[in-house]
């Protein structure tokens, strides 16, 4: 773990589309294709946030078979975590992108290894 400078955490929880990748992988890990199919996104621009996001360690891999998966680090700065639950108790309940984001996740089977390797990770 490598302690992220307060201004470049923020910068790079600045970008919508990592904020809404954080918030799914706050309720586990995900292979890049749920991901882009819960966030209703390009999985080139997916990809890239979460590129943007392990390169600044605020997510975790882990290779499985063909897939990779993504998760939240376990072992965080404070700041990370301590902004992580004041998001987890603010914008991600009450923003309606967040709460669409949280209905699609729960109605999407995330168990199952993708059906496809070639259009996955």
């Amino acid at each position: 773990m490598i302690k992220l400078p307060a201004n470049e955490l923020f910068k790079a929880l600045s970008e919508l589309t990592r904020l809404r990748v954080l918030h799914l992988l706050s309720h586990g890990p995900l292979c890049v294709c749920h991901i882009h199919e819960i966030l209703e996104l390009p999985q080139s621009k997916v990809s890239q946030q979460l590129a943007h996001l392990r390169k600044n360690e605020l997510v975790a891999t882990q290779r499985y078979y063909n897939w990779t998966l993504y998760s939240l680090p376990q072992k965080s700065s404070s700041l990370f975590t301590e902004t992580l639950a004041a998001l987890a108790t603010t914008d991600f309940v009450t923003d309606s992108v967040f709460k669409s984001d949280l209905k699609r996740l729960k109605a999407t089977d995330t168990s199952a290894a993708c059906e496809a390797a070639a259009a996955c990770c």
